[in-house]
């Protein structure tokens, strides 16, 4: 009988064994099969801006406030969605979409919590939270391996406050940081062969009055 009673433990000891192989193997697959953003509403990482002409405002092409390195161009009305702009290189690879930021047209917190659903059992479970403690700011990342050496940024994000240096309601960016990076050290290899220019010399940035408001 206790022979019997240890042959039944030991396969049934087997059997869990055997399923949580099989999980671990399958899970693996999984995610080895989980492939990176490359793109939405039709721009895509990687492409040149010309290639999404059909997305964007020429005319508003420029270089952002403190972004030497990248030029910047707003999105036409495009569906599901409110305004956005892309972002792309001007040195290292002239024209390489390296940024997309679209904010979405619904700027409810249901449709951002369907998002953020949707999004967790694409990209993954535990992304990373980069919101502030008083819930006006939800921001999750993911950083997501391409399998090319690259990691894509995936962040959602809502905002419903008073701060319009934030996009008010809810919020999608992509962007290849090794891409910006190396937009960045071209830009300043760039800038360090430029004649240096001489700085101010009347005084002012020493005066208090001049570093205040004016009434």
């Amino acid at each position: 009988m206790a022979r019997v009673e240890i042959r039944s433990a030991w396969r049934a000891s087997r059997c869990l064994m055997l399923t949580a192989a099989l999980l671990l193997l399958f899970t693996g697959v999984g995610h080895a099969q989980r492939q990176a953003p490359k793109g939405i509403a039709g721009v895509t990482l990687g492409e040149h801006i010309e290639q999404a002409a059909d997305k964007v405002r020429k005319e508003t092409a420029g270089v952002p406030w403190g972004l030497g390195h990248l030029e910047r161009a707003e999105t036409l009305p495009l569906p599901g969605f409110r305004s956005g702009y892309v972002e792309y290189g001007t040195c290292a690879q002239p024209g390489r979409i390296v940024r997309i930021k679209l904010n979405y047209e619904d700027e409810s917190l249901r449709l951002f919590n369907t998002l953020l659903d949707a999004l967790k059992k694409r990209y993954g479970q535990r992304p990373e939270w980069r919101g502030d403690a008083f819930g006006t700011l939800k921001v999750w990342k993911w950083s997501i391996p391409d399998g090319k050496g690259n990691s894509v940024s995936l962040i959602l994000q809502n905002y419903q406050g008073d701060d319009d240096s934030y996009s008010e309601g809810t919020s999608i960016r992509l962007g290849v940081r090794n891409w910006i990076d190396d937009e960045i050290a071209c830009a300043r290899k760039r800038v360090e062969r430029e004649p240096a220019r001489p700085a101010p010399t009347d005084g002012r940035a020493r005066d208090l009055d001049w570093l205040l408001p004016t009434d």
